[in-house]
């Protein structure tokens, strides 16, 4: 009777919540790249009398995050090396952008980055800073993750391969 195995399994941490960011940030960001840049004007920002200049640029933006979902889900392809910057490259972008949201405040806006559990806090799920804020943590949860792996929650395939050389000698 033969046996079927499947290399490489469900993979690293890492994949998963770039795979999972990936997805995310298509999913938010899709209505205001190609569909209604006006509508997400309001739903993200609250800013319900634009000019054409506001919804141009905000169409833009969402181009932009569109890019980087796509890249993200991407990265499920790419080596672990690749990947690896590929998240570091996402952690630095999404940082620098909650310290801007931090320094320039967005109208009606509670965030703020020294007082996380009062103000801000899991009360307010709806804002676009903390879906970034989110987001962000979970990538840098998965560089960590990743930097002790394999061993944390994958297998090291040196060893495997190392053991069933062993096994044939």
């Amino acid at each position: 009777m033969a046996t079927i195995t499947i290399s490489g399994g469900l993979g690293g941490v890492l994949k998963n919540v770039l795979t999972l960011i990936g997805i995310a940030l298509i999913l938010i960001n899709f209505e205001g790249a190609l569909i209604s840049p006006r509508k997400a004007l309001n739903k993200f920002y609250g800013i319900r009398h634009e000019n054409s200049i506001q919804v141009h640029l905000m169409q833009l933006l969402c181009c932009v995050r569109l890019g980087l979902g796509f890249i993200l889900l991407s990265t499920r392809l790419s080596s672990s090396k690749e990947r690896f910057r590929i998240a570091t490259i996402a952690f630095v972008t999404m940082s620098a952008g909650l310290k801007s949201m931090h320094v320039n405040k967005l109208p009606n806006s509670t965030f703020d980055l020294k007082n996380v559990k009062g103000k801000f806090g899991f009360t307010s799920t709806d804002m676009l800073e903390f879906k970034l804020f989110f987001m962000t943590t979970l990538i840098g949860v998965g560089i960590v993750c990743h930097m002790f792996e394999p061993g944390l929650f994958t297998k090291d395939k040196n060893a495997r391969v190392s053991n069933e050389n062993k096994k044939t000698r």
